[in-house]
């Protein structure tokens, strides 16, 4: 049986130097990269969250976060290498 771990806990074991640490901007992230804006969904909690087990959704969360951090114009990545 694999052990629950909250997300509190999880972002804890976060490295300390992890700019998410405190959770994904995701308004500045769809702004960055207007595709993510559909797969950003409420939380149980009503935080902003991205459905982590459906691959679209988390390859358009990795590219805003390219874009928006890294100011890369362009990410890509072909489909089941994520």
């Amino acid at each position: 049986m694999k052990k629950s771990v909250s997300p509190v806990a999880q972002k804890a074991a976060l490295h300390p130097r992890n700019r998410h640490r405190g959770g994904y901007d995701f308004a500045a992230l769809v702004a960055a990269c207007p595709l993510l804006d559909p797969f950003v969904r409420p939380t149980p909690a009503g935080t902003p969250s991205v459905d982590f087990t459906s691959p679209a959704a988390v390859t358009q969360l990795n590219r805003a976060l390219l874009l928006h951090d890294y100011g890369l114009r362009h990410w890509d990545i072909p489909a089941g290498f994520l």
